[in-house]
Formats: structure tokens, C-alpha cells, sequence
């Protein structure tokens, strides 16, 4: 799609034309040939409301990376595979926006249910494409020049005369979706994904129930749950709880298992005899943004699977999804479990 413009007039003497990103139409001088006064020049060593604010908030980040730092052995923002979304919130046509990282991320599915996690500011000017970008085929359309970028990022079409700019590119993150998750590579040096999260086959299984919490934390805590066996019978109310298998790790990856007990009422009713539910939970830890626990109920042949997902927000808070599934034995009922 193109657009013609008027002619441009000469530049008059004494002023400067600035240069325009090819593709895009010249900027047309001002009408006013006068020159802009200067602003007066603040006393040495003041700063303005807008830059107090800002070194204030810099301040504050610093003083909470330095308590993160105090807590914590490793960056603030860790490295890893961490999962941005379900599928189940991107239909396709649809954008969503998200804040994870400490950057603003655009998460899109095309007509066709291509699926792309991009920075969420258009190259071209700015504009914020989780809000205002739009789904059209198989491209993104920005809602603030109509620049389209296809899947790969590639700026294919302006309103504008000429070709489009090559260095209007929209940066694709590394991502996979696998089992209904959304998950991005994100590094704190930039490097592409150093290790993967292996494919989890969903045949036979029920479909994700989860939810979203937002919690003022780090990573490393909620992912030490999955590994802190101690309090299984302390919290839980777990009774003679042993470890099945000895903690083995292997780069990235951590394993081990429990085997547990806990005496439950028949029914639920608390006036019937008492059974014993044993339980085996066999985790699974990739990094610091997945962890998979399954669990056996072999009283009931019963098995599921329970998900630990938390990403970070910024260096002090977190969104932490907690998502299940039930291994399929008597059909579409189970997905009422």
C-alpha cells in the first residue's frame, strides 16, 4: 500500500533539514523560520522535577537489586527458559502484552496459529505493539504508521512510497510452545539458548487447569519448593516421608523423589475410618523457570502432573503460574477432575 506526498519545498537558508529513515516521508520544514530560543540554563548542580523523579527511581532500583544481592547468589534477572503465557490466552488473531525481564514484550498468533513473542515497540517510531498492534494474515500491523512485520521480523510493507526500510526490524525472541505454555529463552548476556526444555507429550492427558499469581519474590524461592522435602510433612501434613531417589543434577537440570503418606477419611467425611494415601512425587527442574512434579496415586492408578512456573517480572517480583493436569483413564470426564 503507497501514499503520495506533496513535493518537498528547498530548504531556506540557514536552516537544517534532518534526514528521514528511507521508505518514510520527508519531514517538511516549519512554516516559521525563526530559530527556537534556548531554554535558561539551571545553577550548576540542580536537576529538574523530571530528572529528580528519575534518579530517585534509580535509586530505589538500586537499593532493591543490592537486598536482592544480599538474598540471593546469582543475577537478579537469571537466565533460562521461562514461560510468558498459556496458548490458551493467544487466539489466533489475537496480541497480548507483557512485562517480563524488565522489557515490554508483545505476544501475538497469526490467522494461521503461528505463534511469536517480539519486543513490543515498533522500530519504525515507538509505537507500543501489544496495545495497538494488529493481527492481519500473517503479519502485525503497527496501529501508529501501519508498518506490517511478518514472523521473522521483517518490516514488509509501509504506506509509504519506496520499498520498506530494512532496518525497521522487529526482534523475535527465542520461544517454544509445548503442552499449552509459552515459553521464551531470555539471557542476561544475549547469548541464544545454552540448553532446552524437553517436548512433554500431552497425548492422554486432560487439558491445563492454572492460575496466575503476581508475588514479590525471586525465582529461587518458588523453585526451591519443588525441591525442599522437609516441608512435605511440616505444611502438607504428610506423614512418613522419605526420599525415593537422591537429588541428581546435571547442569541446568535437577531430579529427585519423594514417597509420602498421608491418612485420609473414606469419602472425605471426617466420622469414616481412616486409610493411608501414599503418594510418590517424581521432580523434575529445568533452570529456574520450570519445574514438573509427577505424581503417582497408585491406590487410585491415578497419575498427574503439576507445574512450577515463575518468571521474572523485574528484580524484585515475579509471576508465578501454578498449572495441572490428570493422566486420562475414563475419557472426556476428566476433565472435570
Amino acid at each position: 500500500m503507497n501514499a503520495n506526498f506533496p513535493p518537498v519545498a528547498p530548504t531556506p537558508p540557514g536552516q537544517v533539514r534532518t534526514r528521514p529513515l528511507r521508505g518514510c516521508p520527508p519531514a517538511i520544514p516549519s512554516a516559521d523560520p525563526v530559530r527556537r530560543q534556548a531554554r535558561p540554563r539551571r545553577p550548576a548542580g540542580s536537576v529538574g522535577a523530571i530528572e529528580a523523579i528519575e534518579l530517585k527511581s534509580e535509586a530505589e532500583s538500586r537499593e532493591r537489586r543490592g537486598r536482592l544481592a544480599s538474598r540471593f547468589p546469582f543475577p537478579s534477572l537469571p537466565s533460562g527458559w521461562f514461560v510468558v503465557a498459556l496458548s490458551d490466552e493467544v487466539k489466533p488473531g489475537q496480541v497480548i502484552a507483557r512485562r517480563y525481564f524488565d522489557r515490554d514484550l508483545a505476544i501475538y498468533r497469526t490467522e494461521a496459529g503461528v505463534l511469536r513473542v517480539v519486543d513490543a515497540f515498533c522500530p519504525h517510531m515507538g509505537g507500543h505493539l501489544g496495545r495497538i498492534g494488529h493481527v492481519e494474515g500473517e503479519s502485525l500491523r503497527c496501529g501508529f504508521h501501519g508498518f506490517h512485520f511478518s514472523t521473522d521480523g521483517r518490516c514488509t510493507d509501509t504506506p509509504y512510497e519506496g520499498p520498506p526500510p530494512p532496518r525497521a526490524r522487529l526482534e523475535a525472541w527465542p520461544m517454544k510452545e509445548m503442552a499449552g505454555l509459552v515459553l521464551v529463552w531470555f539471557d542476561a548476556q544475549g547469548r541464544a539458548p545454552q540448553w532446552e526444555v524437553p517436548h512433554l507429550d500431552t497425548e492422554g492427558w486432560s487439558d491445563l487447569t492454572w492460575r496466575r499469581y503476581s508475588i514479590a519474590t525471586h525465582p529461587q524461592e518458588t523453585t526451591e519448593n519443588s525441591v525442599d522435602f522437609g516441608h512435605f510433612t511440616q505444611v502438607h501434613d504428610f506423614d512418613n516421608g522419605h526420599i525415593a531417589r537422591e537429588v541428581e543434577v546435571d547442569g541446568p537440570h535437577l531430579n529427585t523423589a519423594y514417597a509420602v503418606e498421608r491418612h485420609m477419611p473414606y469419602l472425605g467425611l471426617r466420622f469414616m475410618p481412616r486409610f493411608v494415601m501414599k503418594v510418590i512425587y517424581d521432580v523434575q527442574v529445568w533452570g529456574l523457570g520450570y519445574s514438573q512434579v509427577n505424581v503417582q496415586l497408585s491406590q487410585f492408578g491415578a497419575e498427574l502432573r503439576f507445574f512450577v512456573l515463575p518468571v521474572a517480572k523485574d528484580d524484585g517480583h515475579i509471576d508465578l503460574v501454578l498449572a495441572g493436569s490428570i493422566k486420562k483413564r475414563f475419557g472426556p470426564i476428566d476433565n472435570l477432575a
